[in-house]
């Protein structure tokens, strides 16, 4: 089971009002989901936004709710942090529900909206088509 996931975080008020006020560079996240090669019956995952690379695992996915968990490596001064969505007719809404080590530097991630979009697909997806 494979999937991608695309996102947004929203900044403020303004510009969950404004798609124009959103800066993409700090808003855009992406990543991978699948199945954990060490542990079939587990999902892992990764992804990229504007602080860099992280690590996806407790990961949960239904019909109505989306669960992970996402930790920054030894660069990011290992950050943890606990999100949690509900199913809004295409995509999924939700926020960071937990946030250890928090770093005067991010802002306070506890507080940031975030939509998302979960796209299934087949395991050949990241085979070299050549």
């Amino acid at each position: 089971m494979l999937y991608l996931i695309q996102g947004l975080f929203f900044q403020s008020e303004e510009e969950r009002a404004s798609l124009a006020k959103i800066d993409l560079r700090k808003s855009t996240y992406q990543g991978i989901i699948f199945t954990d090669p060490t542990d079939e019956s587990q999902l892992t995952g990764k992804m990229f936004d504007f602080y860099g690379k992280a690590e996806l695992f407790d990961i949960s996915i239904s019909e109505q709710v989306l669960l992970f968990t996402k930790q920054y490596g030894s660069d990011n001064g290992y950050l943890v942090l606990r999100y949690q969505f509900k199913r809004q007719d295409n995509f999924y809404v939700g926020e960071c529900i937990e946030c250890m080590e928090l770093r005067p530097d991010r802002g306070n991630d506890e507080k940031r909206a975030t939509k998302c979009v979960l796209t299934e697909v087949p395991d050949d997806f990241f085979i070299d088509p050549k």
